[in-house]
């Protein structure tokens, strides 16, 4: 039988009760206070994801460059992923800087956190009783983006809510200095950035302009005003750094680019077109339309406009515009918030009853078909590494790849390179080059579309899947238990159907490597590579003459002796090559960053020769 409590410690007991009970309705009552603490826990959410969750999609990759960073300092070319491709240039700097000091896994902390912060604080300066629930969602769910394993990204949309934080409170110094390291950390941030700023000058929430777009009487005055806003400082600043971007990728120029594929881009149309139905047609006139109306319709429209560009113009963005997701859960619940409250507006009474009816049933169903759309496209955003557990825990470690690594090491010749068949990790694309064994594909799928374009047909046959590899000089194809990547799917079923060109030379409880008869070499004819490293080529030369070499071209890419030229195809003509040892190694300087800006921009052939 159970003892009763003393009445002096039930007593003691209820007051403690009420006690916080009256503190959670203090905290209800002030939204800041409630956005805090959830930027807090979110914090501590992602901790949790970064030291014990599961590896993020992208982190493998950039384990790798700050690999090199700290082992080879700041070079801009990479041996060995692909056929040769740049490094850190054109991409990103500044995170692998900043983990060189504190670790990759607290820089990604520390992006999380400064961005739950900004956040925090652009919801006390400028929030409202409509938007004080999507920022809660928000705080919630942006942790989740540590499962991308998109370090930049992650660092760069930080620096981005501290700009939009600055931009808010008119402080343009802040604002220059933060998109400068969003600019360092992540491109894609600053072009996200670019469509806020757009889209709150044309806005003019706070009337920052002296002719507001609402006030304007006449043709001339609205071009005057559009013309005004387009040279704001804020703007001025995006389009600077933009221009940045472009120079130096006609400066390093390469023939990568990321696909835009239909469905991407039907997501995008649909929930823009849902974002638009929402926002609109509760009101008939754009001067009755709320600032955030207003905000969310430029905004979307902006955003539309620049799928539909990247849709048609290939680009190294591509469907990466794709993660707006991570937030289209937020915009969703404000979107659909402001319509509630404005759904009553002053146009309303002028519908005929039933009209008005059926408005506010397609409105409902317009809702849940929004709300619906941003819950599957945020979980397909982050919810890859969740999937096959298990593989992910086990690929993490170095102890799954060390018994192929110490296989290749002994066996691969200097002048052959390794197809690893992709896995949703993509940890080979680090443990392998880690240990400087050049492997074929690497963790860019920008880089991936222009050579092994092949790995993504639904077709892949015998025979096209051999003159690949040849092409490639791979030597070794390593083949874990999977899962797989989807783009290595058809590879992994057509390996494991045993083609006559590939025999097994070594087999683990978790891995399986075949050699490949009669690999091409990366340099051919008469010649041999000695060394491949992260940006330097060593060859020992039979003959005088001309050779054929397995890289992709660079201007920077200078000979020992001779001429090299793009022959296409990933391939690289070298002219001139005397006997003997030979090297080509990559070398930036300026003056030849300005010709190649030059030959590039006119379509002119490069030709590399050795510098007097």
């Amino acid at each position: 039988m159970m003892k009763a409590w003393p009445l002096s410690l039930t007593k003691v007991r209820g007051s403690k009760i009420r006690s916080l009970r009256n503190k959670f309705k203090s905290l209800a009552k002030n939204p800041y206070r409630v956005a805090l603490a959830l930027a807090i826990l979110g914090i501590g959410e992602a901790t949790l994801l970064i030291f014990f969750g599961p590896p993020g999609t992208d982190i493998f990759a950039h384990y790798f460059y700050l690999y090199i960073f700290e082992h080879h300092g700041l070079t801009l070319w990479n041996n060995l992923w692909y056929k040769g491709t740049y490094a850190f240039v054109g991409y990103s700097v500044l995170p692998y800087v900043i983990a060189s000091a504190i670790g990759l896994h607290l820089t990604e902390l520390v992006g999380v956190a400064i961005t739950l912060i900004c956040i925090t604080q652009i919801h006390k300066t400028f929030g409202s009783a409509k938007t004080k629930i999507a920022t809660y969602i928000l705080l919630i769910l942006w942790p989740l983006v540590i499962e991308s394993g998109d370090v930049p990204y992650v660092l760069g949309c930080a620096f981005v809510t501290a700009a939009i934080l600055a931009y808010l409170q008119n402080r343009k110094v802040l604002f220059l200095i933060a998109t400068v390291f969003a600019l360092l950390s992540s491109p894609l941030a600053i072009g996200f950035l670019g469509i806020f700023t757009l889209s709150f000058l044309l806005t003019d929430p706070f009337g920052r302009c002296s002719i507001p777009i609402a006030k304007s009487n006449s043709g001339i005055d609205f071009l005057k005003s559009i013309f005004k806003k387009l040279l704001s400082y804020y703007l001025v600043v995006i389009v600077i750094e933009v221009i940045v971007v472009f120079v130096v990728s006609v400066g390093f120029p390469t023939q990568n680019f990321y696909p835009f594929f239909l469905s991407d881009f039907l997501t995008i149309v649909a929930f823009v077109l849902l974002v638009l139905y929402l926002s609109i047609s509760p009101l008939r006139r754009w001067s009755q339309i709320g600032t955030t109306q207003r905000l969310v319709i430029v905004a979307s429209l902006l955003y539309l406009l620049t799928a539909f560009v990247l849709m048609i113009v290939p680009t190294p963005i591509g469907a990466n515009l794709n993660k707006i997701s991570e937030i289209s859960l937020p915009l969703a619940i404000v979107v659909i918030t402001n319509t509630t409250a404005t759904k009553r507006g002053p146009s309303s009474h002028q519908l005929g009853t039933s009209r008005k009816q059926r408005s506010l049933s397609g409105h409902k169903v317009a809702s849940v078909v929004l709300i619906v759309l941003s819950l599957y496209w945020t979980f397909t955003e982050v919810s890859g590494p969740f999937t096959n557990l298990s593989q992910a825990y086990q690929q993490r470690s170095y102890n799954y790849w060390q018994p192929a690594v110490s296989y290749l090491r002994a066996h691969l010749d200097p002048g052959q390179r390794v197809e690893i068949v992709d896995t949703p990790t993509h940890a080979g694309a680090y443990y392998l080059p880690r240990a400087s064994i050049p492997i074929v594909r690497g963790w860019f799928r920008q880089a991936d579309f222009p050579d092994n374009r092949i790995l993504y047909n639904a077709q892949l046959s015998y025979a096209s899947y051999e003159r690949w590899l040849r092409q490639v000089s791979a030597n070794y194809i390593v083949l874990t238990k999977g899962p797989y990547d989807f783009s290595a799917d058809n590879e992994a079923q057509l390996i494991d159907s045993r083609p006559s060109f590939i025999t097994v030379v070594f087999r683990d409880k978790n891995i399986t490597i075949y050699k490949i008869h009669r690999p091409a070499s990366l340099i051919t004819p008469n010649a041999q590579v000695i060394k491949l490293g992260i940006s330097k080529l060593k060859t020992r030369n039979s003959t005088k003459g001309t050779h054929v070499l397995s890289l992709n071209y660079s201007p920077y890419l200078i000979p020992s002796a001779g001429c090299v030229s793009p022959l296409g195809a990933g391939r690289i003509l070298w002219t001139g090559v005397k006997v003997g040892i030979d090297t080509l190694h990559f070398n930036f300087s300026w003056g030849t960053f300005l010709n190649t800006v030059e030959n590039t921009l006119l379509g002119q052939k490069e030709i590399t020769c050795k510098s007097s």
